[in-house]
């Protein structure tokens, strides 16, 4: 009997040794920077998009810059206020197409770091620090999974100080149609509120129709935040 008390006792204690994700206070860092910057929307965003060579060279190139702003609703409208194709001005082209586009919420992409979506994130600590930025960062691979069914993969470099997100680079299971790779890097930055405002996010990635392949790289910037009410927290 004894001997079991003291077995159950080893045990509870390896467990408790044991890493718990959970616990993980920078991330928790992180995660609450993420919760203030939410609230936050830009009110410009630069768009372009690349199709590439071999050696990463723009053979052809799209351009559209947007202002973001508030709704009487509440919500975030995107109005297109300039656009180009290989340098040609194509604004107003683009301004009927947006008009024709269906309105959605307002959303940068998957974020591993959205209080919303913990329960369904596991990162684990990678033991190696890196420069990111220059600044001296932690990095976690982490696992995502969404309520499609989608498995949301990649890397998370947080600073090892603040645990603000300088760099999180990622890759999903379920891929678009006609696309064969894709990549997105999301850069952050310092915004109205504080660290771990977003400022670019670069896609790059693999499309085409059976064996006619492009490679493509896709670039969104965005700047002068503005605070949204109410906090959709």
């Amino acid at each position: 009997m004894r001997a079991r008390a003291v077995t159950v006792c080893i045990v509870s204690l390896l467990i408790s040794a044991l890493p718990s994700f959970a616990l993980d206070t920078l991330w928790a860092k992180a995660v609450d920077i993420e919760r203030i910057s939410r609230d936050w929307v830009p009110g410009r965003a630069e768009f372009s998009l690349e199709t590439v060579d071999d050696k990463g060279a723009a053979q052809e190139k799209w351009q559209v810059s947007y202002h973001l702003s508030r709704t009487p609703a509440g919500g975030v409208a995107l109005d297109v206020v300039g656009a180009s194709h290989n340098g040609t001005d194509t604004t107003a082209r683009e301004q009927e197409n947006q008009k024709k586009r269906k309105a959605a919420p307002f959303s940068m992409g998957d974020n591993p770091l959205d209080p919303v979506v913990q329960a369904s994130v596991r990162a684990v600590p990678r033991p190696e620090k890196a420069l990111k930025a220059g600044r001296s960062c932690v990095g976690y691979d982490f696992t995502m999974r969404k309520i499609d069914g989608a498995v949301i993969t990649g890397t998370a470099w947080l600073d090892e100080g603040t645990g603000a997100p300088v760099e999180v680079s990622s890759t999903t299971s379920r891929l678009p149609r006609g696309v064969f790779s894709l990549t997105t890097t999301m850069h952050y930055a310092i915004g109205p509120a504080g660290e771990g405002f977003l400022h670019d996010v670069l896609v790059e990635g693999v499309a085409g129709i059976l064996f006619f392949k492009k490679r493509f790289r896709s670039t969104i910037t965005v700047d002068a935040y503005w605070k949204q009410e109410p906090s959709r927290s």
